[in-house]
């Protein structure tokens, strides 16, 4: 023995001083119960009942590498008191080796070295202490613990997400497609034992069941399945990273079921820390001095629109009282300025504005947006409802190179001629309309009040730090961003400047405020525009009570109510059901329509007849359902008939009373 020898350890001197026993971290293998990350949960019966446990992590006291769950068995001093552990294939390795490249072909003992010395295959520094196979007699060949245990063929682990083991592939490497997150790799794979057509990335396989982000409240945990009746049930999500679906059920992903956040698990390992929980990226795609104006969407309560932004800047001429009667030439009658006095107290001065929980509707004939604050302007006749923001009233009376007309002038129309109390539907949101217009009568080209001025460009807060651009008849389909229906050869689009396939309907750009109030809640709902943090139950809505997708955009409360609504059930003062589900879109369909009007003509009906929404299922002559249509009511004998149907009738003389 030379003279080093008194610094080593030999294997006997290596046993360790209790018994051992064999500890199996999968006992229930191949079945297990889902992890569970719920702080609700009582997770240690969990792990009681199912015997799994999922995060298990110690260190190895012979090779110092960690021992995890998917090396299932490990050896454990009997002592309780004792913390000495070994993986089982540490435990049962072979006491010497040989090795070709063992120039003197010594025998090659298990010992422990007290001296810094260089491994002979990975060229890894040793340090004092550290297991090693060494030449004890001939030379002083080192071989690092590791290196051999990478060289066995009976290497292998047991893996939740597949029921047979699997085995490091030690033949030359190759690109070898990963069933765990569907990506071709290169590099270390394992490879099933039994059916070898299951192959998965090392850096797949060992990934942790639970991945702490900064980007989000709670940890994300792995899914080894996401099962198509799952997606059903969860309105099939979409990757909260790429936007992009699950099209394979049997690939792993990362989930947050609390917040219904879902990602592919490619998506997760290249983004790492750069997870977000929106859809916009951190950085601007923009420069900020080129664009100082620009309009930020969405606005922030139902005061505010896109007429407020450009007009109410302008100085009000109407500061003394002989100023406060405007001849405005939309309206036959003189128009007062109406304005809380300095006595009133401020709920005094605005119980007569827009108030949906009293059930008070005040729409401005103009925009159609409600009026929820004074100053305003109303006609001097006490019983004509003609209403007007301050800020309507400065509308310019001609539109001037309009980007979906811009051969002809557009020119402010109070009503638009030859349609039932002014109904039309405009060419940029295609919702109906008999407010203002902007329209080209030649060409029969009309525009309602605030998609005349759709802005070229827009950034909003559900795509954060990424400006939109106006496009015009995509060819390709796209999907709104706002309600996922289909952005196909419309009008009008805004188009995310750098994402792919980001697009926004302008009307729920310009039409869903950030804030809203509802009579069915006494706090401000928020425009959410993901699933809400820790909301595990489903989502439906208060109005319609339909079960919606929180994919799409939607009000939500965050006070302890916690009620939600579709975005376009939201403006409803009338007790409407299942508008949403029937129409599908972002916003209400009859968003820019004012009811109430009254008919009276003897050649449609006996009695006077309100415009209203069909509420019940009744039937028109025609022969067809009321509901969700335009209509004409008799408040009198319940007779119903369609908007549509009017027209039937020659020579009818639309009187508003």
């Amino acid at each position: 023995m030379s003279g080093k020898d008194k610094h080593i350890t030999t294997l006997e001197q290596l046993q360790h001083e209790h018994p051992l026993k064999l500890v199996d971290l999968l006992p229930n293998y191949p079945l297990y119960k889902e992890y569970n990350d719920d702080d609700n949960d009582d997770d240690d019966d969990d792990d009681e009942d199912d015997g799994t446990k999922w995060d298990f992590c110690s260190v190895c006291n012979l090779c110092g590498q960690e021992v995890n769950l998917y090396q299932r068995y490990y050896y454990k001093c009997s002592r309780n008191s004792c913390h000495y552990l070994l993986h089982k294939w540490c435990k049962e390795l072979p006491k010497t080796i040989s090795l070709r490249s063992h120039s003197c072909l010594g025998t090659l003992t298990l010992c422990n070295i007290l001296y810094k010395w260089r491994c002979e295959i990975c060229k890894a520094r040793l340090e004092p202490n550290e297991s090693v196979f060494r030449c004890i007699n001939r030379c002083y060949f080192h071989v690092d613990v590791k290196c051999v245990i990478a060289s066995l063929e009976n290497r292998i682990i047991y893996h939740p997400s597949h029921p047979h083991p699997l085995a490091c592939v030690t033949y030359e490497p190759n690109l070898y497609h990963c069933d765990a997150c569907g990506v071709k790799h290169m590099g270390n794979v394992y490879h099933c034992t039994t059916c070898f057509n299951f192959f998965v990335q090392s850096d797949c396989l060992f990934l942790s069941k639970k991945k702490l982000t900064t980007h989000h409240t709670h940890p994300l945990i792995l899914s080894y399945t996401f099962s198509w009746e799952h997606q059903k049930t969860e309105f099939y999500p979409t990757c909260r990273i790429c936007r992009g679906s699950f099209h394979n059920e049997t690939l792993w992903i990362y989930k947050c079921e609390k917040c219904r956040y879902y990602a592919h698990l490619d998506c997760v390992k290249s983004k790492g820390d750069q997870l977000i929980s929106g859809l916009g990226e951190s950085s601007k795609n923009y420069e900020e001095s080129d664009y100082q104006n620009i309009l930020s969407l969405p606005f922030q309560d139902q005061t505010e629109s896109i007429q407020k932004y450009f007009f109410s800047k302008k100085t009000s001429s109407f500061k003394t009282n002989e100023d406060k009667l405007l001849n405005y030439n939309s309206h036959p009658l003189r128009l007062i300025y109406t304005q809380p006095s300095n006595d009133n107290t401020k709920e005094a001065s605005t119980s007569s504005c827009h108030n949906p929980r009293e059930r008070i509707e005040l729409l401005c004939d103009a925009c159609m947006r409600p009026i929820m604050s004074m100053p305003f302007f109303q006609c001097s006749d006490q019983g004509c409802p003609f209403v007007f923001h301050e800020w309507c009233t400065r509308l310019p009376s001609e539109f001037h190179n309009h980007p979906g007309h811009p051969e002809h002038t557009l020119i402010l129309i109070p009503k638009v001629q030859g349609k039932c109390f002014g109904v039309f539907n405009c060419r940029v949101c295609r919702l109906p309309c008999n407010g203002f217009a902007y329209g080209c009568e030649r060409c029969e080209y009309y525009i309602d009040v605030t998609c005349v001025f759709i802005p070229k460009e827009i950034t909003h807060e559900a795509h954060p730090n990424h400006l939109f651009f106006r496009v015009q008849f995509e060819d390709v389909d796209h999907q709104c961003l706002a309600c996922l229906q289909s952005c196909h050869l419309r009008p009008f689009s805004y188009k995310c400047r750098t994402c792919e396939d980001v697009y926004l309907h302008p009307e729920c750009a310009l039409f869903l405020p950030k804030k809203i109030t509802h009579k069915y809640d006494k706090h401000e709902m928020i425009l959410s525009y993901n699933p809400v943090e820790n909301h595990k139950s489903e989502y439906f809505c208060e109005i319609c009570e339909e079960k919606f997708d929180p994919k799409k955009w939607f009000y939500h409360c965050y006070d302890e109510c916690a009620q939600s609504m579709h975005s376009a059930c939201a403006p409803l003062l009338n007790n409407e059901k299942d508008v949403y589900f029937y129409f599908q879109k972002g916003v209400h369909e009859y968003l820019n329509i004012k009811f109430g009007s009254v008919l009276d003509d003897t050649r449609v009906h006996s009695h006077p007849m309100v415009f209203a929404q069909g509420i019940d299922e009744g039937g028109c002559q025609c022969g067809h359902s009321v509901k969700y249509s335009m209509v004409f009511k008799c408040l009198q004998c319940k007779y119903e008939t369609h908007y549509r149907c009017v027209f039937e009738y020659p020579n009818v003389v639309f009187n508003i009373l």
